[in-house]
């Protein structure tokens, strides 16, 4: 669980950087993609920290 945590928070902050990056040679287009990965690993941390894990039934004979 603490690794879940420590990711999903990692993660967000990852975010929060590429989506506040701005780098002027790439033009609009670089940009945008900048925010998007921004966005993307913004929600994939969000994921992290409120799925919960499920547990995994295994067949024991």
């Amino acid at each position: 669980m603490k690794f879940r945590l420590i990711t999903g928070i990692l993660s967000i902050l990852v975010g929060i950087i590429f989506f506040g990056f701005t780098y002027d040679p790439l033009g609009t287009v670089g940009n945008i993609i900048i925010h998007v990965i921004g966005i993307l690993f913004i929600l994939k941390g969000i994921n992290l920290l409120i799925h919960k894990e499920q547990p995994v039934n295994t067949k024991s004979e």
